[in-house]
């Protein structure tokens, strides 16, 4: 697997007798660098991204657009609000609960638009051996939420937990990608949150494995930057982890591992300190313990925007299927 776009940048970079060096931007403020398989690369305040090499610079590619913020959000006294495609205003949400309990269908989840500002999420995907890529998965969400068509493999379902009459919970089913594949997923996102450096991000959930460990349970990322960085709670040999989709994509594990059980229910819970310096922090809980906390980068650099909250089987190498329940996210302790 690739594991982020600054490996493919340095994957193209290897033609070392074909790639040309000349001067590095003058008058433009480095924002990060960041040492990936013994190649520095910096990343500057217009949002391009340079290969290093004896004081030169390799021809850029962008990370992200400089005025990306100004493009997508509006401020005032009243709120923190983001663009829709339609040129509309809806209003950010860093505090949400959710119990699956007020909808009848899994479609009921989401905001159908602009009116919809009780609701949270907005999106999934279901990327799978029948819809690999972003095309296939696109038109068959637009046709699932246009009501003429069905999942055929991956799929979310809304249900009633087995064993508890009453209780709804969403359950995830993926199934094993297809060789050529990078991944299979199966999740729901929100662009809605809206934190910064300097805030804290709390996130709670209730889930049970049955199957297979995914990759990854839940990402916070960056949508308005290469490839969605932030960081993202991943299993690392049957236990819980911590990893940066950015930079060096840097995996800190648990000093003493707890397993998480499988096919029984059990509760994740996160705190991040986000910052692009290294006074950053990521505390995880299962089932009221501390099992890990570390300080470290939290953003890929200071003006990044984590707004985007993607849960599920955000990435996974087997079939397998997760249930969810129980939600919340905030900026404050809870």
């Amino acid at each position: 697997m690739i594991r982020n776009w600054m490996v493919a940048f340095l994957c193209l970079a290897g033609l070392a007798a074909c790639k040309k060096y000349n001067d590095c931007p003058s008058g433009v403020d480095v924002l990060e660098t960041y040492e990936i398989d013994g190649q520095s690369v910096a990343i500057y305040a217009d949002g391009q991204a340079y290969l290093l090499k004896k004081g030169l610079c390799s021809d850029p590619i962008t990370y992200f657009e400089p005025n990306f913020a100004i493009q997508n959000y509006v401020i005032d006294s009243t709120g923190v609000f983001i663009r829709t495609d339609a040129g509309d205003l809806f209003p950010t949400r860093n505090r949400f609960e959710d119990d699956f309990e007020d909808y009848i269908d899994f479609k009921d989840v989401f905001a159908q638009g602009v009116q919809d500002t009780n609701k949270f999420w907005v999106s999934f995907t279901a990327q799978s051996p029948d819809n690999p890529e972003i095309s296939d998965y696109v038109a068959l969400r637009q046709c699932i939420m246009g009501g003429t068509c069905a999942f055929t493999d991956n799929r979310m379902e809304l249900i009633e937990e087995p064993g508890n009459v009453g209780n709804h919970v969403i359950r995830f089913t993926a199934v094993k990608p297809k060789r050529n594949m990078v991944t299979s997923k199966m999740s729901f996102d929100s662009p809605l949150p809206y934190f910064v450096k300097g805030m804290d991000l709390w996130f709670q959930a209730r889930y049970k494995i049955e199957g297979p460990f995914p990759y990854s349970l839940v990402d916070f990322e960056n949508p308005y930057f290469e490839s969605s960085p932030g960081p993202r709670i991943v299993f690392e040999n049957g236990a819980l982890a911590w990893e940066n989709k950015f930079g060096a994509k840097e995996k800190t594990l648990q000093t003493t591992p707890v397993n998480v059980p499988q096919n029984a229910w059990f509760t994740l819970k996160v705190h991040i300190f986000l910052t692009n310096t290294v006074d950053g922090r990521v505390e995880i809980w299962q089932d009221g313990a501390l099992i890990l906390a570390a300080n470290g980068k939290t953003l890929p650099t200071y003006n990044s925007i984590q707004s985007s909250l993607e849960v599920g089987i955000s990435a996974s190498s087997e079939a397998t299927t997760v249930l969810l329940d129980d939600l919340r996210i905030s900026d404050v302790a809870f």
